[in-house]
C-alpha cells in the first residue's frame, strides 16, 4: 500500500469513526455540521492547486459559474430561514468557488 493510499484510509477511517459518535452521543445538527465541513473544505485543495500552477485548462468553466450561483442561493436560502451554519458554509464554499471561477476567467488562451 502507497502512503497516499494509506493516508487516506486513515483520513476515511478517522472520519467515520468520529462520525459514528458523533450521531451516537449528540444529533443531527452535529452530523450536519460535519457534512458541512466537509463539503465547504473540500473545495480547499482544489484553490491551493490553482493558485499554485495557475493551470484552469483542465476546469470546467460552467461547472464553476453554476456552482457559484448555486452556492449564492444557498446562502441566501441560510439568511431567509435564519440558519447560521447553513450560511457561514456556503459563505465559505462561495468565497472558494469565486476563487475558481475568477482564476478560470482571468486565464490566458495558450
Amino acid at each position: 500500500m502507497d502512503t497516499k493510499t494509506l493516508t487516506v484510509s486513515i483520513i476515511c477511517g478517522s472520519l467515520l469513526a468520529t462520525l459514528s459518535l458523533w450521531v451516537a452521543d449528540y444529533s443531527l445538527a452535529a452530523l450536519g455540521s460535519l457534512a458541512a465541513c466537509c463539503t465547504t473544505l473540500a473545495y480547499l485543495p482544489q484553490v491551493i492547486k490553482i493558485i499554485r500552477s495557475k493551470d484552469t485548462q483542465s476546469i470546467s468553466l460552467h461547472m464553476y459559474a453554476l456552482m457559484v450561483f448555486g452556492v449564492f442561493c444557498w446562502f441566501i436560502y441560510g439568511m431567509k430561514v435564519n440558519d447560521t451554519p447553513v450560511m457561514l458554509a456556503n459563505a465559505i464554499t462561495l468565497l472558494l468557488s469565486m476563487v475558481i471561477l475568477f482564476m478560470k476567467l482571468s486565464e490566458r488562451p495558450q
